[in-house]
Order: C-alpha cells, then sequence, then structure tokens
C-alpha cells in the first residue's frame, strides 16, 4: 500500500498558515513455508510549515490578529518547521489458536521555529503480546511493553524517560453474558527519577437482559506519569511563559459506567437507543494553569504565565444519551446521529478561600469544562444525491484562570458580552457522479457564529469546502 497527502491552508487568522506534505507505505509478507507467520513495516514521514497562533490583540479588530503582530517582539505567532517519521516494524505468528504479536514503532520529531524554542526527540517503542482462545468462549491475553524517549533542544540540557508495563487480560463470551477482566503493572522514570509503579485493574461486564436490550457495567483505573515537556521544559510564546514544574507528581484515577442499550427493528427502521451514568475520581490531577509561577520582577508579565501543577483531587459525575437509526422514508434513504453528554466536574477538596482567589467563577467547578455538549447529525439521501446537517451545542465555560481574564486583553470584558451558549451548524452536499467519483460541498459553522473553546482563541467564521473524491481500487 502507498499513500501520499498535500495540504495547504490560507488560514482564517493572521499569520496561522499550515503547508503539510506526508508520504506513507505499508508493506506485509505472508511467509509460505511457515504457516501463519506474517511480516510487516509501516512508515511515514511528513514535513509541515505555518504559524501558530496562541493568543489574540484584543477580542475586537484585534480577535483575528496575534498579540503583538507578526514579526515584532513579544509576538505570540510563531512561525515553525516540523519533521516526523514512523517506522513501525511487526511479526504476527499464529499456529492454530495461539497468537503472537511483536509490534515495535520507532518516531522521531523535530521541531524548529522562529522563536529558537526547537526540539528534537526520539522514541523507541516495543511490544509483545500472545493470546489464546479455550473452548471458543474464553480468549487470555498476556503481554509486554516497553518504551524510551530521548529529547534535546534549544532550552534544556538532554532529557530522557522510559516506561516498562506488563499486563493481562481475561474475556469471556458465555452467549447473553460477556466478561472481561485485567490487570496491569507499570513503572517509568525520567532522567533518573524513577515513579512508584502503578498497579491497575479493570473489569467490564454485559448482559442481554430482554429481547434487542443489553445492560453493562464497567469498572477502569489509570494514571498519567508527567512528561518531559511538564518537567524541564521553559519556553515562551509573545510575553506567554510556559514555566517547568520538576515537583510535579503522577495522576492517578479510576472511573466506572452503568448502562442500557435497546436495539430496535421497525419495518425499514434500525436504531438504537442508548444511555448511561458514569464517574471519574483523579487524585494528583495535573492541569496547565495560568498564574503567578515567575519572578514578578525580570520575567515577562511581572511572572504571569501556564504551569503545569496538581491541582488536587477532583471528581466528574454525569450522564450520556444517544440515538442512531437509518431507514428509508419512501424513497428517501434516511440516517440520523444524535448525543446529549452532561457532566458535573468538582473538586473534592475545594477550600473557598483558596480557589475562588485564582479561579473566575466562584462555584466548585473545574475550569475549561462545557456542562452541556449536544451533538447531532442528519443525512438524507436519494439516488445519487445526498443531503446532511450537523449540529453542535456548547454551553458557557463557566470557569477559567483569574489571571487570565486580568492579564490577557479584552478576555474578560469578551466573556461579559458575548452570548453564553452556541449553536454550530454544518450543511454538506453530496453527489456520487460515477462508481469512484464523488463530488462534495460543505458549509461550516453555517450562520457565521462567533464562539471560542478557551479564552482568547475564536473558531473559525462560515467556511466553504469544495471536495472531488477519486477512489481506485
Amino acid at each position: 500500500m502507498l499513500g501520499a497527502h498535500v495540504f495547504e491552508d490560507e488560514g482564517y487568522r493572521q499569520g496561522e498558515t499550515e503547508k503539510r506534505i506526508r508520504a506513507n507505505t505499508h508493506l506485509r509478507y505472508n511467509f509460505e513455508k511457515v504457516k501463519g507467520l506474517t511480516a510487516g513495516i509501516a512508515a511515514n514521514v511528513q514535513q509541515s510549515k505555518g504559524g501558530t497562533f496562541l493568543i489574540w490583540q484584543d477580542d475586537t479588530t484585534g480577535a483575528f490578529i496575534p498579540g503583538s503582530g507578526i514579526g515584532q517582539t513579544g509576538s505570540t505567532l510563531s512561525e515553525y518547521t516540523s519533521d516526523r517519521v514512523t517506522l513501525d516494524p511487526y511479526l504476527i505468528y499464529s499456529p492454530g489458536k495461539w497468537i503472537h504479536k511483536l509490534r515495535t514503532r520507532y518516531f522521531y520529531t523535530s521541531n524548529e521555529n522562529n522563536t529558537q524554542q526547537g526540539a528534537t526527540s526520539r522514541l523507541y517503542y516495543a511490544e509483545y503480546l500472545v493470546q489464546k482462545r479455550f473452548n471458543e468462549q474464553i480468549n487470555i491475553s498476556i503481554g509486554s511493553s516497553g518504551s524510551r524517549t530521548q529529547v534535546h533542544g534549544d532550552l534544556y540540557s538532554k532529557q530522557s524517560g522510559q516506561n516498562i508495563a506488563v499486563y493481562a487480560q481475561g474475556d469471556g463470551d458465555f452467549g447473553k453474558l460477556n466478561v472481561s477482566l485485567g490487570g496491569r503493572i507499570e513503572g517509568g522514570e525520567i532522567s533518573g527519577k524513577s515513579f512508584d509503579p502503578q498497579y491497575l485493574f479493570r473489569t467490564g461486564v454485559s448482559y442481554q437482559a430482554w429481547l434487542g436490550g443489553f445492560i453493562r457495567s464497567s469498572f477502569g483505573q489509570g494514571f498519567r506519569f508527567p512528561s518531559i515537556a511538564e518537567k524541564f521544559i521553559r519556553t515562551q510564546v509573545g510575553s506567554i511563559v510556559i514555566y517547568p514544574n520538576e515537583e510535579l507528581k503522577t495522576e492517578r484515577g479510576w472511573s466506572a459506567e452503568m448502562g442500557v442499550k435497546q436495539v430496535l427493528q421497525i419495518k425499514s427502521w434500525r436504531g438504537m437507543l442508548d444511555g448511561s451514568v458514569f464517574i471519574t475520581e483523579f487524585s494528583d490531577m495535573m492541569e496547565f494553569s495560568f498564574g503567578a509561577w515567575g519572578n514578578p520582577l525580570t520575567d515577562p508579565l511581572f511572572g504571569l504565565g501556564f504551569k503545569s501543577v496538581n491541582i488536587g483531587n477532583t471528581r466528574i459525575r454525569g450522564f450520556e444519551f444517544s440515538i442512531a437509526g437509518d431507514g428509508k422514508i419512501g424513497k428517501f434513504n434516511q440516517t440520523i446521529l444524535a448525543g446529549y453528554t452532561r457532566i458535573d466536574p468538582i473538586q473534592t477538596d475545594f477550600l473557598a478561600s483558596r480557589d475562588t482567589a485564582r479561579n473566575s467563577s466562584t462555584e466548585n467547578i473545574l475550569k475549561y469544562r462545557f456542562r452541556h455538549l449536544l451533538k447531532f447529525d442528519s443525512e438524507t439521501s436519494y439516488k445519487k444525491i445526498s443531503l446532511g446537517l450537523s449540529a453542535r451545542y456548547y454551553t458557557n465555560i463557566e470557569n477559567i484562570d483569574a489571571a487570565f481574564e486580568g492579564a490577557i486583553p479584552g478576555v474578560k470584558n469578551y466573556r461579559d458580552q458575548q452570548p453564553k451558549d452556541n449553536w454550530i451548524f454544518d450543511v454538506r452536499m453530496g453527489w456520487q457522479i460515477i462508481k469512484i467519483l464523488r463530488f462534495n460541498f460543505i458549509v461550516k459553522n453555517v450562520l457565521n457564529e462567533e464562539f471560542m473553546t478557551r479564552p482568547a482563541d475564536i473558531q473559525a467564521p462560515r467556511t466553504y469546502s469544495v471536495a472531488l473524491n477519486l477512489r481506485i481500487g
């Protein structure tokens, strides 16, 4: 398999452009003399150039202009050149009911920019997995993985990190009942400082309780080691400094879910209803926070900037509901997909005297979260023509870093003046000209709504695109 990709985007904000070229291949060989043995390698090479927009100039005439303009001292636009190379060799051996898989990866990245803040990294990864199926009902998986990262850049000396893990999982299919149990042990270190091994457990159960009706539940644990960038890199975009935090602790958490799914068949219509409730808790949760982390006398913005910190213990509870279906209305084919998610993200160790001083909200709600999110998509097709509509609904981001509103021009005024909620609509039209050739016309943000998913970062206005897709083979 061979592939190529060329992309160029002039962007909708001043200086935020992108040029990208990529080539990829996947080679696979089946050994005739060794039954069940397959070897292969996938490779991907990409170079991209452009500008990264971080913070606006202000909320009025400068909303699409980077802070301090382009090419000026203190500009919040950085120009970059990025190279990426990925090599993925693998072996698969499956004699009978046994399956052995060896997967490896070499990942090279080089990032250069006009602010002398470039970096180069290399990742080496390997994983061995063995699986065995017993009596067509139980499948056992046991494996081990390891990785090593080496990074060096303009702003810091050479750093390295490594992880190693062993894991096991069992899956059982007992007719109406499906069960999954698994565990994992993982440890690691960054530049000689090791982390305590993490012991993780997960389980899931699904049961068909009635015709087309399924009840499920799951529980799983997870963690995240701090990255090399979070612990050691100090960088700067314009006057915004990103500070390192060598004291950053490992984040650990767990999540649980209970849900019900109902499969429906009504004449030519097939559909699915799904609802669930969930809860996730974190200890020592890591989050990039904007605050006074630097020296107020020598650093830009009197020491204000971003730093990854452990904000404490958190809990996110919520529920979600989705519906999907397809069928016919007369001679028209119709598909519908919709989903709604409601969350309640809080700090379990919230202290009003401390947290209300550094947050924009006086309530106990995690920063940069949407409480409500709704998505909808519908497509109607007739012969070779299709028409589609999609919609997204975002509620207001209630809580951000308080320092953000004071340090970045226009952020507080914009949040006070603009609508609290946003409906974003996209429309599309497709025409299957012949079997291998398709024409698409798409309008995104058709009502030209102005909205943000983070402060000082207005999303794209109404955008038109035309595509001609040729598929061979």
